[in-house]
């Protein structure tokens, strides 16, 4: 039979069972979905951990004195700490042999509906480019020389290179874009802290809130050890002791706090999904045993016209991949609103990076067709392995 007759015979085989078969496709579809929702929201999850401590960049961070939990909690949902200290506090740093460097950050935010901001609720990070250890590697080998009315800007913010941007009444220019991350940075805009306290100072509601000469963190970089540092849980205990206004706290342990936090989501849907496969695989294989028995005679009247028993395998394991196919194709659609909404439910940034969304995909795409062969098999051999006379003779 030549191929335009067979893929005809394979349409018509599944349009004519069509509820069966696609209970099959959304079972697959199911299970399918479930384990690609779950290896992307390891790989996300793992790449914000990674971009997190590389944006970051500092061994340890001093917050104002109480709020390291809400620390945590801001950095995993996404957010920036609007909270405040005396910028004095820097001095204080300058006393201890085994820092390297300390750099300041203040936070604001941008205001909703109002005419003095270009661009609502977005995080305004005043830091200071003398001290700066942070954001000037971000930009790699781009040699952008930030002026005093000139900003970095996040992804998120949706702007381009040399845009206008607007912020307390103040005018800014976009000096360049940083890549995306996938935490609070990548909704941010990066302004001269100098500047920022100039906002401040004139405007009468952030001065009376905020006060002058504030700072929101101290990013702080340690000597190495060989160097005359100290261990880091050392030196938090050292800075905490002797600076009450702050609460030291380390990175390292903060981004992998927002890993930690989806554990949960993925061993759940891994959990599922594992133990749906082998059931799904059992009714393919019992649907396929069904659907071969049910068509002994049409089977065999096709051998008998001069079939070879490698057409009706071929036949049989075609059905079975198209099936498990286009039921993978479903699952790999719809495993991305499912991660979108696992992560807006836990108010998270997701980054899924191109090559791995598509090695997944691919991988995923691989486990269905593998998924509808092996269930096929038996029943193909079986009814393959037939007498033409027998199964006309037996056929129902």
């Amino acid at each position: 039979m030549k191929s335009p007759t067979f893929a005809l015979l394979i349409r018509k085989n599944i349009i004519g069972r069509g509820f069966r078969f696609g209970i099959l496709m959304l079972c697959v579809a199911a299970v399918v979905g479930m384990l690609l929702s779950a290896e992307l929201i390891d790989r996300s999850s793992r790449k914000v951990v990674e971009e997190g401590i590389a944006r970051l960049g500092a061994d340890v961070v001093g917050v104002p004195r109480g709020l390291s939990g809400v620390a945590l909690r801001s950095f995993r949902e996404g957010s920036l700490i609007l909270s405040y200290m005396d910028s004095g506090i820097l001095e204080k740093m300058r006393g201890y042999d085994f820092i390297e460097t300390a750099t300041p950050q203040i936070y604001l935010k941008s205001l909703k509906g109002a005419t003095c901001c270009s661009v609502w609720e977005i995080f305004l990070i005043g830091y200071d480019p003398d001290t700066d250890f942070i954001i000037r590697p971000w930009l790699g080998k781009k040699n952008i020389k930030i002026g005093k009315d000139e900003v970095l800007a996040g992804p998120a913010v949706m702007t381009t290179v040399g845009a206008k941007l607007k912020f307390y009444n103040h005018n800014f220019r976009v000096a360049g874009v940083l890549d995306a991350t996938g935490t609070a940075f990548d909704r941010a805009v990066f302004i001269p802290i100098e500047k920022v306290n100039e906002i401040i100072k004139s405007n009468t509601i952030l001065k009376k809130k905020i006060g002058e000469k504030k700072i929101s963190t101290v990013l702080i970089k340690l000597k190495d050890e060989i160097d005359g540092g100290l261990p880091r849980w050392k030196a938090v205990i050292n800075i905490e002791r002797d600076i009450e206004e702050i609460t030291v706290i380390q990175p390292i342990k903060m981004v992998r706090k927002v890993h930690d936090s989806l554990k949960l989501a993925m061993a759940a849907l891994q959990a599922t999904s594992y133990s749906v496969w082998p059931i799904t695989a059992l009714l393919i294989a019992l649907v396929f045993a069904m659907s071969t028995n049910e068509r002994r005679r049409e089977i065999g009247l096709y051998r008998a016209m001069g079939a070879k028993r490698f057409f009706v395998f071929r036949m049989i394991m075609t059905e079975a991949i198209v099936i498990s196919t286009s039921g993978g194709i479903l699952g790999i659609i719809l495993s991305f609103p499912v991660v979108y909404i696992i992560y807006e439910v836990m108010q998270r940034p997701v980054v899924l990076p191109l090559y791995d969304t598509a090695l997944c995909s691919l991988a995923a795409a691989g486990f269905s067709i593998l998924t509808g062969a092996l269930a096929a098999l038996a029943p193909a051999v079986n009814i393959s392995l037939k007498e033409p006379y027998d199964s006309i003779r037996r056929g129902e």
